[in-house]
């Protein structure tokens, strides 16, 4: 179901854009496929994990998309695989931690 959505959102996100028509749709279906299949290998209660599992997804996903959709040759290639890729994996991973426990301070505690 993960992959499937991802291609549908990637779809959906390459239409609006003048790029690669494509990369943004294997790219998310690749990390939402992966997302889904490695998450039972891990124990993840704690906002900490949230944090990192999201931030490796969006890291992933970002360098796949510059990867899959070419790296620009203008000289912002750098700036296309290292600075884009972590601050959107920092955002992803503080936004999702903040997120968890938003969700676990509402729901409550079902340890």
């Amino acid at each position: 179901l993960a992959g499937g959505l991802g291609l549908v959102f990637g779809v959906l996100r390459d239409s609006l854009g003048v790029g690669s028509f494509g990369a943004d749709a294997l790219a998310m279906t690749v990390v939402g496929w992966l997302g889904a299949r490695s998450r039972d290998w891990f124990e993840g209660g704690t906002p900490s994990f949230v944090g990192v599992y999201l931030a490796l997804g969006v890291w992933a996903h970002h360098l796949l998309r510059a990867v899959l959709g070419g790296v620009p040759v203008d000289g912002s290639a750098a700036r296309a695989l290292l600075v884009s890729p972590v601050l959107g994996a920092a955002y992803a991973a503080l936004a999702g931690a903040a997120a968890f426990m938003a969700y676990t301070a509402f729901v409550g505690n079902s340890r």
